[in-house]
């Protein structure tokens, strides 16, 4: 019967231990939770306008969810909508049991090592049917109008921070045109997502 005290009360502390050193290390020894898409669904939205929000007057954007497909709008109240499903996983713990609830882990985001948007038509004379447009375009997370220049996205370290990417037109195109857009994601662990808008309407 001692003998059976003693393991129990062995066994115990090695899991005490764990949960100690899983608090007192940053990532713990159940961390860091990993966020990765599972799916990305991108549809074409209407920008009506803009608001300010919080202390410092962050201006956001104003969404509009009617039909798009109906009307020819300006190239900057278009606007092109990123959904991500995002799944987590952590990592295993180095005790005998998982300690995933005893602290909060630091959490990470795959990041997108490659995204770019390409049109079935010819949207400027330099930038033909099939050409990549992230030079004309900005990326952010969220509404918030301040975004990143498209082709700089990557080369920044971008990553999935919430489950939502706008793109937004920077550039007018020379005429009025339908477009089918074809967006191809590349994320850090090679997994690659294509979406295609089609349809849109957008003068200049």
């Amino acid at each position: 019967m001692k003998k059976i005290k003693s393991l129990l009360t062995l066994f115990l502390i090695w899991n005490l231990i764990g949960v100690t050193q899983s608090c007192f290390n940053q990532c713990g020894s159940d961390g860091p939770w990993i966020f990765e898409p599972s799916s990305m669904e991108a549809t074409a939205i209407k920008i009506s306008g803009m608001e300010l929000f919080g202390s410092s007057n962050t201006p956001y954007f104003i969404l509009d969810n009617s039909p798009i497909d109906q009307e020819y709008l300006k190239f900057d109240s278009i606007g092109i909508n990123i959904i991500s499903e995002l799944t987590s996983v952590s990592q295993k713990t180095d005790g005998l049991l998982s300690y995933s609830y005893a602290c909060s882990p630091t959490i990470f985001y795959k990041k997108i090592i490659s995204i770019s948007v390409i049109s079935s038509e010819d949207y400027r004379p330099d930038l033909e049917s099939g050409v990549e447009l992230n030079e004309i375009l900005s990326i952010r997370h969220g509404l918030s109008k301040a975004g990143t220049r498209l082709d700089l996205f990557a080369e920044k370290g971008g990553s999935l921070e919430n489950e939502n990417l706008l793109i937004t037109f920077n550039h007018p195109p020379t005429e009025a045109k339908s477009h089918n857009f074809t967006i191809n994601v590349t994320m850090e662990d090679g997994k690659e997502f294509e979406m295609i808008v089609e349809g849109v309407l957008i003068s200049n």
